[in-house]
């Protein structure tokens, strides 16, 4: 919707950009349109997302439909397709949507593919693109997998969720703002180490496990790939998709949605986890657990449960003060904020303390500090009796769990005697 020359802020004299976006939509003939073609195309969808009427399949239409419909409202999600097996069809569905897309005023496809180790380029510059495509995103194990992994998505996350992007020009300016409205969608195999404990809420993944695709039944779209049919046919083809694209009915709320975390994402996050993170993300999952009933704990109450943890490592239960630091310091535990200031730690009078050796003492007069072990923000808005009740919560269990404690000890060493 943007003019050829615009601006992205109305204040007068802001940096000027050239609009070289063309819109695909305006090519489409309604006379040249083969539903055949379409209904592969779902085909290869069914396969790779889900099954018709899954959410997932859902995606797979509704993404690259979003980016044809909507051009300049940025999708705060990423799909990421995997398969176990190649030559499923991952690749050929990116194709597709590069050729859909068609070229910009300039020349440029509008959905770009790039390489994993392109984003990390000095001079990488994806703006004037309506999708960045990014193919075979593997991470094979080695001592540095999981930096290379954390680089690639320290680079990633910016061109997910911002609207503008820094850029570096050879010979030229440093740092230049440059509109970044594209989507983004990935595609690698089945176990490829992607770190995705920092990203959950905005990289879908989909693994549908689907087997190598046979030959026959998708036949001329690699014809098309390998240039194999005249141009008539492949623009039948791709008008014919761009026909069914355009039609879709768009469902999901693309612009502001969370991707879920499923069976596939939720192995992959424990995958990346250290044994420390670990052990206190399971804990917590476990409402049965002792203290885990809220969230609220205060760091009295963190530093003893992991002095007695037995499945912690000895070194994180000898020193339970550096253990609590580096927990925070890994963002696993987070200080309740103030109402309406998420930069201000509330400060709570009356927190119970519990000693080392599980004692629960009153406070008295004095401030604490109250955290959360999981749904981090859920508790800002509470208020502070709600906070002191939600922890309490948590600490009443310390001493039947003691009781139990003393009482299996005992009965162990009588059956010993």
């Amino acid at each position: 919707g943007a003019s050829e020359i615009f601006t992205l802020t109305e204040a007068y004299g802001g940096r000027k950009y050239l609009n070289t976006w063309d819109d695909p939509r305006k090519h489409i003939n309604d006379q040249n349109v083969d539903p055949v073609y379409w209904e592969k195309f779902k085909f290869i969808v069914g396969r790779i997302f889900g099954p018709e009427g899954s959410t997932e399949y859902q995606l797979g239409l509704d993404f690259p439909a979003w980016i044809l419909q909507r051009p300049g409202i940025k999708p705060v999600i990423a799909p990421f397709i995997m398969s176990r097996n190649r030559g499923a069809g991952k690749s050929m569905y990116l194709w597709l949507l590069s050729q859909i897309f068609g070229y910009n005023l300039t020349g440029e496809l509008q959905a770009r593919q790039y390489k994993v180790d392109e984003i990390e380029g000095r001079f990488f510059n994806p703006s004037g693109s309506s999708l960045l495509i990014f193919d075979e995103v593997q991470f094979p194990v080695h001592r540095n997998m999981r930096q290379e992994s954390a680089n690639f998505w320290k680079h990633l996350k910016p061109l997910v969720t911002q609207d503008t992007i820094p850029v570096e020009y050879k010979g030229g300016d440093v740092g230049v703002q440059q509109p970044n409205f594209a989507g983004i969608v990935m595609a690698g195999n089945t176990g490829n180490n992607f770190p995705v404990e920092e990203f959950d809420r905005r990289i879908w993944l989909i693994d549908n496990d689907p087997p190598e695709l046979e030959e026959g039944v998708v036949d001329e779209f690699f014809a098309m790939q390998k240039g194999l049919i005249s141009r008539d046919e492949k623009r039948k083809i791709l008008n014919s998709l761009m026909a069914g694209l355009n039609d879709h009915k768009i469902k999901l709320p693309l612009d502001r949605m969370r991707a879920p975390m499923n069976e596939i994402k939720r192995e992959m996050f424990m995958n990346t986890l250290s044994d420390l993170e670990e052990f206190w993300i399971t804990h917590f999952e476990n409402e049965h657990n002792l203290m885990s009933r809220s969230p609220v704990h205060s760091r009295s109450s963190i530093i003893y449960l992991i002095s007695i943890s037995d499945r912690l490592s000895q070194r994180w239960r000898e020193e339970p003060e550096g253990t609590f630091r580096e927990l925070k310091r890994r963002g696993l535990i987070q200080p309740i904020r103030t109402r309406g200031n998420n930069y201000q730690t509330r400060n709570i009078r009356g927190v119970p303390i519990v000693t080392l050796d599980g004692r629960v003492m009153q406070d008295g007069e004095g401030r604490d500090v109250l955290y959360t072990v999981r749904d981090h923000g859920s508790m800002n808005n509470s208020s502070n009796d709600e906070l002191l009740q939600a922890y309490i919560s948590n600490i009443n269990g310390i001493s039947t769990w003691r009781k139990a404690q003393i009482e299996n000890r005992k009965t162990q060493i009588a059956g010993q005697l």
